[in-house]
């Protein structure tokens, strides 16, 4: 009888909490913008002007800091061919949160002639040292021309390596930031 009461219980529970969390309204999170008309969204579909950015706006670079033991800044730099670009500023960076910018198109072929400069699709996929550890990683992916290549970098990669990713960082230093979405506290 008591395994009976407390089936029961449990039913009527998951049935009125289950059915009262769903308000049919798809949930927008912290988002700063009251509009999305014009303002794109950090996840999911992005609308820029009223207009859905089609799926050839595919990933043209980008940049991931990971944490160490210290303050090593942590954020991931997203960009893509349009221009579009969304920095996520984790920690220990001078803002955090999330923002988007359009870049140039003469930023984007920058970063393609300095990446064909330094021979970044022919570099090794990983430089790293399971054995050392509290150094932050850097995960760097270019994809234009027909190529696509992820390299992560932790430990000994190329110079010419680290020097593009500082060059990465560096084309979107002078660039106005908007924010999308504050950090979750």
């Amino acid at each position: 009888m008591k395994i009976q009461t407390f089936l029961f219980a449990c039913i009527v529970l998951s049935l009125t909490f289950g059915s009262s969390c769903h308000s049919g309204k798809k949930a927008t999170g912290d988002a700063v913008s009251q509009s999305t008309e014009d303002t794109p969204q950090p996840d999911g579909d992005i609308k820029v002007k009223d207009k859905m950015v089609e799926d050839e706006d595919s990933l043209f670079a980008s940049i991931s800091r990971s944490p160490c033991f210290g303050r090593c800044p942590e954020y991931d730099l997203r960009i893509y061919r349009s221009g579009y670009t969304i920095y996520d500023a984790k920690r220990f960076t001078d803002t955090v949160g999330v923002f988007y910018t359009i870049l140039p198109r003469e930023k984007l072929d920058k970063i393609k002639e300095y990446a064909n400069e330094i021979g970044y699709f022919e570099m090794e996929d990983s430089y790293d040292n399971q054995y050392v550890t509290d150094i932050p990683g850097v995960d760097t992916r270019c994809h234009f021309d027909g190529k696509d290549k992820s390299i992560h970098n932790r430990y000994q990669g190329p110079r010419e390596l680290s020097s593009f990713e500082k060059f990465l960082d560096d084309q979107v230093k002078d660039v106005e930031w908007k924010l999308l979405k504050r950090p979750q506290d």
